[in-house]
């Protein structure tokens, strides 16, 4: 089997590039799963409710999406096995989804290639490290951002929506349903609008002099951009210069020139945590100025 699949590799060169096959996106009536492939590119795509312990088995099987039948097979006869061992019948069935959905989803677009792409390397990362050194996820308060670059044309929603799809594909493992996202546009002076501090007081609380504040009515909810950044749950708080700078940076050419959406938050359980208490935010944003997109996510409790 290794040699068919050497052979089909070398008589297919172009379809077995890693952003040649792109991951599929779920349905309205299908939620999913997204293991990485090799290199970070996005692997196959599993149903809701299979275990982890069987996930592995299709991260090893399937994790190469040049061959989608055979590897959904070898997926399928390898949950298959654990299945029979844990004695749990209605995993084999969701395999079974495994290979029907993979094969056909999958096959029927595997000419289409995807024209946007993660920067990994920008000075704005570099500049927020002073905030937090994690070197996987670039964060400031609890704000985790994404730089995006696209070859194709901004397309307004569609651009948007697209973003949140590339940088998706690459958190996993994690269930989401791009078609259950619901955006709202947003004015850059509402955005971006930062409050003062009024005081600290004894235990070192941050008062402010904005009219929302975080209250048991809001408990999960979307958070205001400068709450995010300035109030962690851990860690520093960052102040309204912080903030400024921070923005600064991102945004060199000034935030008169952005498209900024906030979208629903119920379609993927990367906001699960945010929705016990602190609060689950997911902004788009396309800077007219530098052909970039900015996607921010938030998502912790305590």
């Amino acid at each position: 089997m290794a040699v068919l699949l050497l052979v089909f590799r070398i008589r297919t060169p172009d379809l077995c590039h890693p952003r040649a096959v792109p991951a599929q996106r779920a349905g309205s009536e299908w939620g999913h799963t997204a293991l990485p492939g090799p290199a970070g590119a996005p692997g196959v795509r599993i149903p809701q409710g299979v275990p982890r312990k069987a996930q592995v088995f299709l991260r090893f099987y399937a994790a190469d999406r040049c061959f989608p039948l055979i590897s959904a097979v070898f997926a399928l006869l390898a949950g298959a096995r654990h299945a029979l061992r844990q004695r749990k019948g209605a995993l084999i069935i969701a395999l079974a989804q495994t290979l029907y959905y993979n094969t056909k989803k999958q096959t029927s677009q595997s000419l289409r290639v995807s024209t946007m792409d993660e920067i990994k390397n920008d000075a704005f990362f570099d500049y927020i490290k002073q905030y937090d050194s994690d070197i996987e996820y670039h964060l400031v308060g609890e704000v985790d951002y994404h730089i995006l670059k696209n070859d194709k044309p901004y397309d307004g929603l569609p651009s948007h929506r697209e973003a949140l799809i590339v940088v998706f594909d690459h958190l996993a493992p994690l269930v989401y349903n791009i078609d259950k996202a619901q955006p709202t546009p947003l004015n850059s002076s509402d955005f971006f609008y930062c409050p003062n501090i009024v005081r600290i007081d004894y235990y070192g609380n941050v008062h402010y002099d904005a009219a929302w504040r975080p209250n048991d009515d809001n408990c999960g909810k979307t958070v205001p951009y400068w709450y995010a950044l300035m109030e962690p749950v851990h860690g520093r708080n960052n102040t309204p210069e912080d903030f400024n700078k921070v923005n600064t940076v991102l945004f060199p050419n000034g935030t008169d020139m952005l498209d900024i959406y906030e979208w629903t938050t119920d379609w993927s359980d990367f906001f699960d945590d945010g929705h016990e208490w602190y609060g689950a935010c997911c902004w788009s944003i396309y800077d007219k100025s530098m052909d970039r997109y900015v996607v921010m996510l938030v998502s912790a409790t305590d």
